[in-house]
C-alpha cells in the first residue's frame, strides 16, 4: 500500500523537525559563565624570540645578540630590562677603542719619547682591541691610518703606529712610505713613517722598491734618516732580480762613509740572503772594519744566519784568536761557533777561548 503525502502534510511535519532540532540545540547548549575572578591572573603569553650567540651575526644591523633574559618574577617594571645586550659590532669597537685612546692620550702628562722606545703599555689593552677589530673586518684599517697620518710624531701616532705595524696591511704601508719620502713633511714626521714599516715582520714588493729608490736617491742627508731606511727595508716576497737589485743596494751602503750606516748594511744584507755568496761583504766587514760595533753587527749577523759555510766558520775562528779584537766581539763569534758542528780538537780550544774570556771579563 503506497502512502501519498499531500503538500498540507509534508508542510507540518518538516515544521515538526524544525522545532525538535531547534529544542535539541538549546538544551545541549553550555551555560555562560561568569568573568574571571579577581584572585585569578590571565596567562602571559611572551613573544618568542630567536636569539643568537656571539658566533651568531645580524645582517640587519651588523650586530651580535645575546641570549634575551627574563626577568626575575618578582622583580619591579623599572628594575627590568626589556632590551637585549648587544655585542658591538668591529666597527663599532674599532671607533669605541679609538676614541676612548685619544681621550686618555689627550689626558696624558707623558712627555713625547723617541720613537725607537715603542708605545706606552698602559694602553695596550686598546691596541688589543683594535687589532681584534680589524681582525673581523680588515677594511676599518682606513680609520687608523687616517688617525695616524695627521698627527704620526705624536704620543696618539706612536700608539696607531704599534697597531698598523702588527697588521702589516699594504694599506698601512702605502700611508708610511708616502709620508716617508715626502720631503716636504717634516724629519720627524718622515721618521715616524719609516718606524711603521721597520717594525712590521715583512713589507710588499711595492713598498721595497719604493725604499730602494729612496735609498739610492742620497736624498737623506742625516745618519738617523739613513738608518732609518736601511732598518725600513724588510725583507719582501721577490724574484731572483729582486733580490740582487737589494744586494746591489746595499753593497754600497756597507761601504759608506758613516759607520752606523755600514752597521745597520750589515744586518739587511745577512736577513736579505738567499745564498753563502751574498755574505761575502759582511764577512769582509768582521774583519777588516774599523768601527768595533759594526765588527760586532757583522758577526752577529754572520752567527744568525741559516748558511753554516766554511767562510763562515773561518770568520768566526779568526775574531777569537786575534788577541787585538774586543771582548763583546769574540763574545758573539764564540757563541755563534758553538751552534757549529766541531771536531773534538776544535771544541777543546773553543772551552780555552771561553775561559780566557771569562778571565778578561773578570
Amino acid at each position: 500500500m503506497i502512502f501519498e503525502l499531500r503538500p498540507n502534510k509534508l508542510l507540518l511535519l518538516l515544521s515538526i523537525v524544525v522545532v525538535f532540532v531547534t529544542l535539541l540545540i538549546l538544551i545541549g547548549k553550555p551555560e555562560k559563565t561568569a568573568s574571571i575572578a579577581p584572585t585569578q591572573t590571565a596567562p602571559q603569553v611572551l613573544p618568542v624570540a630567536t636569539t643568537k650567540t656571539a658566533s651568531t651575526r645580524n645582517s640587519d644591523n651588523n650586530t651580535y645578540a645575546l641570549p634575551y633574559a627574563l626577568p626575575p618574577s618578582g622583580a619591579k617594571i623599572s628594575e627590568q630590562n626589556p632590551e637585549p645586550m648587544l655585542w658591538q659590532s668591529p666597527e663599532d669597537q674599532l671607533i669605541h677603542s679609538l676614541a676612548s685612546l685619544q681621550e686618555k692620550v689627550a689626558a696624558s702628562t707623558a712627555s713625547l719619547q723617541h720613537a725607537i722606545l715603542g708605545p706606552n703599555q698602559a694602553y695596550s689593552e686598546l691596541r688589543i682591541d683594535m687589532l681584534m677589530a680589524l681582525e673581523q673586518d680588515p677594511s676599518l684599517i682606513i680609520h687608523i691610518v687616517d688617525a695616524f697620518v695627521q698627527a704620526p710624531d705624536s704620543l696618539l701616532g706612536r700608539e696607531l703606529s704599534a697597531v698598523l705595524s702588527k697588521t702589516g696591511d699594504p694599506l698601512a704601508q702605502r700611508a708610511a712610505i708616502e709620508l716617508a719620502t715626502e720631503l716636504s713633511n717634516s724629519e720627524d714626521d718622515r721618521a715616524a713613517g719609516l718606524f711603521l714599516l721597520a717594525n712590521m715582520d715583512s713589507i710588499t714588493g711595492q713598498t721595497r722598491d719604493r725604499l730602494l729608490e729612496h735609498i739610492d736617491s742620497e736624498q737623506e742627508s742625516s745618519s738617523d734618516m739613513k738608518q732609518f731606511t736601511i732598518m725600513a727595508l724588510k725583507p719582501a716576497p721577490g724574484t731572483r732580480e729582486d733580490y740582487e737589485r737589494v744586494q746591489q743596494t746595499l753593497s754600497r751602503v756597507v761601504v759608506s762613509t758613516d759607520q752606523n750606516v755600514r752597521r745597520h748594511g750589515a744586518y739587511q744584507i745577512a736577513q736579505w740572503a738567499t745564498s753563502d755568496t751574498d755574505l761575502t761583504p759582511v764577512r769582509h766587514m768582521a774583519i777588516h772594519e774599523e768601527d768595533v760595533n759594526a765588527r760586532a753587527r757583522a758577526i752577529m749577523s754572520i752567527a744568525e744566519s741559516t748558511f753554516k759555510s766554511e767562510d763562515n766558520r773561518a770568520v768566526l775562528w779568526h775574531t777569537i784568536n786575534n788577541q787585538n779584537e774586543h771582548t763583546a766581539v769574540k763574545k758573539h763569534a764564540l757563541k755563534a761557533l758553538s751552534t757549529y758542528s766541531l771536531s773534538h780538537q776544535e771544541l777543546a780550544h773553543l772551552r780555552v777561548k771561553m775561559n780566557e774570556l771569562a778571565s778578561e771579563e773578570n
